[in-house]
């Protein structure tokens, strides 16, 4: 199989090493309601999606009057919060596959929370503040939404390419696209050391709106687009090794995590092309 750099979805990988597959637990032909489907998994990922969005638009109020509030400082804190929460969360479905029904959920609201508080840090970041001193610009609420609409539409054209046959992704494919994000990371970790802490003034593409940076926006939403099609690939190995129920959840959970990183970058570059600072 190839190898993914989701680590959400690395227990598709070697599968053998489960104590359930010697076991045969929910893998038996007796038991289809027991495996995982493709059909279980997109119902477990719509669920998930489902909510991160409304926990998103809940906390939207509150953080968006923190904002305006000029209490940027709590703001950025509880988003930080909610994504490093979240990490754990996700890193217990990693290390226990059997939680991933119970963990999934609680990892999907975290992620709400964080998208919220760091589409709201965008609107503010680019769009500055609007005529009424506010913030958070209503014409974020527009931007946010298209940025939602793209994601989706990604999602929904690279489905369709996929389910035809028109995309897949081989073995050497997927090793440059892991090299590059591991230069991403990379990248990202030099910025926040060596300008964080030694104050060397590397350049911040993720902040720049020259075209440049635009061009790195486009980049990484590229990236993040090709990471979906390599998901679909794994989802669909594991409902063909007839892989546990549960394992539905944790797919959903994977996938959601390249979802959530495809609309980041989305929105990051529909703000570069409005801010232009």
């Amino acid at each position: 199989m190839i190898r993914t750099a989701n680590p959400a979805l690395r227990g598709f990988e070697n599968p053998q090493r489960w104590d359930d597959l010697a076991s045969g637990d929910g893998r038996t032909l007796d038991a289809p309601a027991r495996v995982m489907t493709i059909n279980g998994t997109v119902t477990a990922t719509a669920i998930l999606v489902g909510l991160c969005i409304s926990t998103a638009v809940v906390a939207w109020t509150p953080l968006s009057g923190m904002a305006n509030n000029g209490n940027f400082g709590g703001l950025i804190g509880i988003s930080i919060g909610a994504a490093l929460v979240g990490l754990l969360v996700f890193l217990g479905m990693s290390f226990v596959h059997k939680l991933s029904p119970f963990l999934a959920p609680v990892y999907a609201i975290l992620q709400g929370v964080y998208v919220s508080g760091f589409s709201i840090f965008i609107a503010a970041r680019w769009l500055g503040p609007s005529e009424s001193g506010a913030a958070v610009n209503p014409e974020a609420t527009g931007m946010i939404f298209q940025a939602v609409l793209l994601t989706f539409g990604v999602l929904a054209g690279l489905l369709m390419a996929y389910a035809t046959g028109l995309v897949r992704i081989g073995g050497m494919m997927a090793k440059i696209m892991m090299c590059a994000l591991g230069a991403v990371l990379l990248y990202m970790l030099a910025l926040i050391v060596g300008n964080g802490f030694f104050n060397l003034g590397l350049p911040n593409l993720y902040a720049d709106s020259s075209p440049l940076g635009i061009g790195f926006s486009l980049l990484l939403v590229g990236l993040a687009s090709l990471f979906l099609i390599l998901d679909f690939q794994f989802i669909e190995a594991g409902a063909q090794q007839r892989l546990p129920k549960y394992m539905e959840w944790y797919a959903g959970a994977g996938l959601l995590v390249t979802l959530v990183w495809l609309y980041i970058e989305i929105l990051r570059l529909l703000a570069k092309l409005r801010g232009g600072d």
